[in-house]
């Protein structure tokens, strides 16, 4: 904004009445409060009655519009480094606040991108329900404290968990009600499922570079419709792959405002960087909760294979940090001559053809070199404090047999399968469906049997997804060649159900669920305050009800390209009826939040929030609110109202902590 100009507050608030058509907008979904940000002085006009005066105009349009009991509350901040005393209005439903914070506006403002200020006020306003004229997604936070009720609650079992901020504050177990609970604000989910949402490891959101293969919004919305709460990106299939600090800020950037779910990142170790302790460093110092490499080529060209000697360099590094080296473990032995595939000897439709180019023999030499090296994770050894996870393990014979082994003798190895190795066996995947291509591969049933005996028995760690999408026409399904077509599954939304589905058979508990899901993938990825319930644990929890079968052909689906799964056309038991993060409902019966809410997850823990909440206490005595769910932010720093660009500018749907 130029100077000498100043915002034009009831300007702001015509354009809010001009969203909602008379009689479309319920008073109370009205927007609640509107944050104004400006570099102007106001303490004289405070001491005035022009402020005031304002105010009762935009009271009175309110009125004539039919929400004279639904006016937003007006907060003020001068962002002036003076005057940095709070200065108080005498008009209710105004706050006055002075002072300047860079934490503060980084709650509010991007830096990058420019949004016209009255489509994102608009898009704040009007989501798609409210344009239809339907209800809007009730918000978990409409009052300071809620309280969740079920009869079945995972950890521990419970009847009542009170979420305040975002975190669980308070549990009432089952062997302590004795009818003394009293149970206010309640949201009761009866007997359906309240669980700890799902913490996935690993998966490739494809996003910046080739967000046509998948993207942030579509991942993250598929994900919390899931259950899935926290998720973190595979370093690769992105452009550039995150293989450094410039290049992770690239993937940042494209994540911010997009991602409805937690998100977290693992960076790449390749060969240009392996050898290079400082830039590792520097990309762990930039906030990757590990590393990724490949044993074998990734079929992406930034983004090369590794040998022993690149991770055991990796190694060395991540023992400082303390962070996990997440490894594909696939050795090429053999020429395609050796496999009797080459020259079209096989037919590439067939999926014993594809089968007999990955041989579970690639696994096993991979992991043999592998655990060579991790004896340098034990107790005393040059890299105690590092860990090594073997992604996506199919080969359950002698590959598991080496780690276990590798365990026993005091090696900090962790290791991971898919729910397409625990659903689906080799006999079953017709000639050319390549929906089913994925390296490993999905091996026989026999390998299916002892993988799940495995995880029953503890020696499999965790499940992820390894998500991993592309373009419709990457796949061949048309051609169904197995030999050139894309390698993965794309199957974020459905891994709560699948695993449920098929685990029937060897009698899995939700207990069980929890741990692979939740507690395991949210320690390997550093989050502390993830993965369980209990107090002082985010409040990410997901709602399901085990018992409601469901054909995934019928069910929305919100992957980007929900036709190359390999589990359309399956019906499955499980379905996720709500979806929490950090106490924000994200997901509900169909519907998402009307404003991506999710945050990027570091190592570095909460300590950045505590500012924020003070603030937020700050302005709630100030205006002494009821319930508030929709909010506006509004800055004229660097821009203006009258419909000009303005840089930095977000529209907050649910302003929640």
């Amino acid at each position: 904004m130029e100077a000498g100009c100043n915002t034009d507050f009831q300007k702001v608030f015509d354009l809010i009445l001009k969203v909602p058509e008379k009689g479309n907008l319920k008073p109370e979904d009205m927007i609640k409060r509107v944050f104004v940000f400006s570099d102007k002085e106001f303490d004289e006009a405070s001491s005035s009655s022009r402020w005031e005066t304002d105010y009762a105009v935009i009271q009175k349009e309110f009125e004539n519009q039919g929400y004279g009991n639904a006016v937003p509350q007006i907060v003020f901040r001068n962002l002036r480094h003076s005057k940095a005393t709070p200065v108080t209005g005498t008009q209710s439903g105004v706050a006055l606040l002075s002072g300047f914070s860079k934490n503060l506006i980084k709650l509010f403002l991007d830096n990058d991108g420019e949004v016209q200020p009255d489509l994102a006020m608009e898009a704040a306003i009007s989501g798609q329900d409210r344009r239809n004229g339907g209800d809007t997604m009730e918000a978990i936070a409409t009052a300071n404290t809620s309280r969740f009720f079920s009869t079945i609650f995972l950890f521990p079992k419970s009847l009542k968990v009170e979420v305040k901020e975002g975190k669980i504050v308070s549990i009432v177990k089952e062997e302590e009600k004795n009818g003394k609970t009293k149970l206010e604000n309640v949201i009761d989910y009866g007997e359906a499922v309240v669980m700890p949402g799902l913490v996935d490891v690993h998966a490739h959101l494809d996003d910046p570079g080739r967000a046509e293969w998948e993207g942030f919004p579509s991942g993250t919305q598929a994900a919390a419709a899931g259950g899935i709460t926290t998720l973190v990106d595979m370093p690769l299939n992105s452009d550039p792959s995150t293989v450094s600090r410039e290049t992770l800020q690239l993937k940042i950037k494209a994540a911010e405002s997009r991602i409805y779910v937690d998100v977290g990142f693992w960076g790449g170790l390749v060969p240009e960087n392996a050898f290079n302790a400082s830039a590792l460093e520097d990309l762990l110092n930039a906030g990757v909760l590990g590393l990724k490499s490949f044993m074998c080529p990734s079929g992406i060209n930034d983004f090369p294979m590794t040998n022993a000697s690149h991770i055991k360099e990796g190694l060395s590094v991540l023992a400082k940090y303390r962070r996990p080296l997440l490894v594909h473990a696939e050795k090429q032995l053999d020429l395609e001559s050796d496999l009797g595939v080459e020259g079209g000897s096989n037919d590439a439709r067939s999926y014993s053809t594809y089968l007999k180019t990955r041989p579970a023999s690639w696994e096993e030499a991979a992991i043999r070199d592998l655990l060579t090296l991790t004896k340098d994770t034990r107790i005393g050894a040059p890299a105690e404090g590092a860990h090594l996870h073997i992604v996506h393990l199919s080969d359950s014979s002698n590959s598991l047999d080496l780690i276990k082994d590798a365990k026993s003798g005091g090696d900090s190895v962790t290791v991971e399968t898919c729910p397409h190795y625990l659903a689906f066996s080799a006999e079953e995947i017709r000639d050319g469906d390549t929906r089913f291509k994925c390296s490993p591969p999905i091996r026989d049933a026999a390998n299916k049997e002892k993988l799940w005996e495995a995880l029953l028995a503890g020696h499999v760690d965790m499940i992820s997804s390894d998500h991993s999408p592309t373009l419709p026409e990457l796949k061949l399904l048309d051609d169904g060649d197995f030999l050139r077509a894309w390698g993965g599954i794309s199957s974020l939304q459905f891994v709560l159900p699948v695993t449920w589905s098929y685990g029937q058979k060897y009698g899995v508990t939700l207990e069980q669920l929890a741990l692979w899901w939740s507690e395991r993938p949210a320690r390997l990825a550093g989050q502390e305050l993830k993965g369980a319930i209990a107090i002082g644990y985010h409040a990410d929890m997901v709602v399901w009800d085990p018992d409601v079968e469901f054909d995934l052909d019928d069910d929305p689906v919100y992957l980007k390209h929900s036709g190359i799964s390999a589990y359309m056309g399956t019906k499955l038991s499980g379905k996720v009826s709500a979806t929490f993060v950090r106490g924000n409902l994200v997901f509900k019966e169909g519907k998402h939040a009307p404003a991506a809410c999710g945050r990027r997850e570091d190592i570095r823990g909460d300590g950045g929030r505590v500012a924020e909440l003070q603030w937020k206490r700050m302005v709630d005595d100030m205006l002494k609110p009821g319930k508030m769910r929709n909010c506006l932010a509004v800055s004229d720093v660097s821009g203006s109202m009258e419909g000009t660009p303005m840089k930095g500018f977000r529209g907050i749907g649910d302003f929640r902590v």
